[in-house]
């Protein structure tokens, strides 16, 4: 199966894999991107990971919100007093 292939397939963690192996193979980080169609800055994201967290790091992640951002009990209260 080709690359490009399994990335619309949405197998996108052999993709990452196979982009970080291929730059420690040698390859230029300008042919990866041009192969697999991802840009530069996907592949700094992946390598950055890689570097952080090794292959775990290049599991597909949450895209949800990590923090709740919640009204102030003041302005809250001056609402309610409306």
């Amino acid at each position: 199966m080709l690359l490009h292939q399994m990335q619309y397939k949405r197998d996108l963690e052999k993709v990452r894999r196979w982009c970080i192996r291929s730059k420690l193979d040698g390859w230029k980080i300008t042919d990866i991107c041009k192969y697999v169609y991802i840009s530069i800055m996907s592949f700094y994201r992946y390598w950055k990971r890689y570097k952080k967290e090794g292959l775990d790091g290049l599991k597909d992640r949450s895209k949800r919100p990590h923090t709740i951002h919640r009204t102030d009990k003041k302005v809250e209260q001056k609402i309610v007093q409306l």
